[in-house]
């Protein structure tokens, strides 16, 4: 007999993924290292994906009774908290964050050069678009990168920024 292609798919324990599901404050905000706070965050977050998904299953089967009664109350708490509809997954890889910041940086870098030579309106809508096509993305998404106003993604930004000699304004 040959071999599968794939593996069946490995599901955690129950009691596992409600735990990774609902991290402790200091392992998420309190943890200082930011490696390991990122690594928790997205534990949380595929174990938040795979409960829905299990509850989901099991409501699409009519079998909501036969579910764990801490998987039912977590989804169904979550389900409330996001308006009477469960949440969207989030799944897929994780956001490229050092490309962002650099197509951010190279926008403010493409800004500064236009309106330098030409002191013409329009640099920045100019600026988005030469840089969509310089990293080959669409337009829309280099737009959410240069007006993201996170708090610590402006704070990277800066600090890229003030290694490059350069100056954020607002």
């Amino acid at each position: 007999m040959t071999r599968p292609r794939k593996s069946p798919e490995y599901r955690s324990d129950i009691r596992t993924l409600l735990r990774n599901a609902k991290p402790l404050w200091s392992e998420i905000q309190g943890e200082s290292d930011e490696r390991k706070r990122l690594e928790n965050e997205r534990a949380r977050d595929i174990a938040t994906d795979e409960l829905l998904k299990i509850y989901r299953e099991a409501l699409t089967r009519g079998a909501l009774d036969r579910l764990p009664w801490e998987v039912r109350n977590f989804c169904e708490d979550l389900k409330a908290g996001n308006g009477g509809r469960l949440p969207v997954p989030k799944g897929g890889r994780p956001r490229d964050e050092h490309r962002a910041l650099l197509m951010a940086v190279r926008v403010i870098e493409a800004i500064e050069d236009i309106k330098t030579k030409e002191r013409k309106r329009g640099a920045v809508d100019q600026a988005l678009r030469q840089v969509a096509a310089e990293f080959n993305v669409e337009y829309r998404r280099v737009r959410e990168v240069y007006y993201n106003r996170d708090p610590i993604w402006l704070r990277d930004l800066r600090l890229s920024l003030a290694l490059r000699g350069r100056n954020l304004r607002g």
